[in-house]
């Protein structure tokens, strides 16, 4: 029993993926994770157009909030683009980092505390945000079934 459940833990701590605290999936591989908090910010990270790099969306009230969630307003940020394909002023994100790619977002919970999902619009630059995406969560419970679907222990 001792031998299949050092094998089982050995198994999981070397195919599973990170789990982060707070992760959601807007489909296709499409994570969010919730990076860090920054004063009132929340940091959550997700792909971008280069699938090397992540852009990050910095939420106001969601910072150290993990249970009293609801609609908030925040900002993106990408990798800095030519001139002509960003936006007409660049910004300092809370990281430090500047950019001249970036726009507005508004996230809206379902439910006040994680596990919840949450639907985001998002906007370029000073627009108003509208793209939408809806995202699910993701718990350590989601991890360790697709383990079991493509790792079958004997």
């Amino acid at each position: 029993m001792k031998t299949a459940f050092a094998t089982v833990a050995a198994l999981l701590l070397t195919t599973t993926p990170a789990i982060a605290d707070e992760v959601w999936t807007a489909g296709d591989g499409f994570e969010i994770v919730y990076e860090s908090d920054i004063d009132d910010y929340a940091v959550l990270s997700y792909p971008g157009d280069d699938p090397d790099i992540r852009e990050l969306a910095f939420i106001e009230g969601l910072g150290f909030n993990y249970d009293n969630r609801g609609r908030h307003d925040g900002y993106w940020a990408g990798p800095m683009v030519p001139r002509e394909a960003g936006c007409p002023v660049s910004i300092v994100d809370h990281t430090g980092v500047e950019t001249n790619n970036w726009g507005r977002v508004e996230v809206i919970f379902l439910e006040p505390a994680f596990p919840t999902g949450f639907v985001a619009q998002r906007g370029y630059c000073f627009d108003e945000p509208r793209d939408e995406l809806v995202a699910h969560p993701l718990t350590a419970d989601d991890y360790f079934d697709e383990e079991r679907d493509t790792q079958p222990i004997d």
